[in-house]
């Protein structure tokens, strides 16, 4: 066992913070609340590991419950993507799936995204934290 759910299951993540308050409760987490985090989570990093291992430099960018967003290398023809994604959706359970050009309200999310991780020192200017 490689510890990926466990670490999934935390205080201060907002997609798992449910099951791990309940999980801490004095009745407990249901079966099926267990159960259905289980399965999603490994859902989730099964679909993960195939972006990662098929699109080389692929980029998870955003995750709203079981709608994941990927940056992928506009190198990469649109055929070759299409195909496959087509050729593994049924593996991955992909009930339907998008590709698009990333929107000038995603590059301005972003960019706002980096600037909150960043502090500004007086005498040495702007800093990653």
């Amino acid at each position: 066992m490689d510890g990926h759910l466990s670490m999934r299951l935390a205080p201060d993540n907002s997609e798992t913070s449910a099951v791990y308050n309940e999980a801490r409760s004095l009745a407990g987490v249901s079966l099926w609340s267990l159960a259905s985090f289980a399965a999603t989570e490994l859902r989730i990093r099964q679909i993960h590991q195939f972006m990662c291992n098929s699109f080389q430099g692929a980029a998870q960018r955003e995750r709203q419950d079981l709608k994941l967003r990927y940056e992928i290398r506009a190198s990469i023809p649109l055929a070759d993507l299409f195909s496959t994604i087509e050729e593994h959706k049924e593996t991955l359970c992909l009930s339907e799936y998008g590709v698009s050009q990333t929107s000038l309200e995603q590059v301005f999310n972003m960019i706002a995204r980096d600037q909150q991780h960043c502090q500004y020192d007086q005498s040495k200017g702007p800093r990653r934290t």
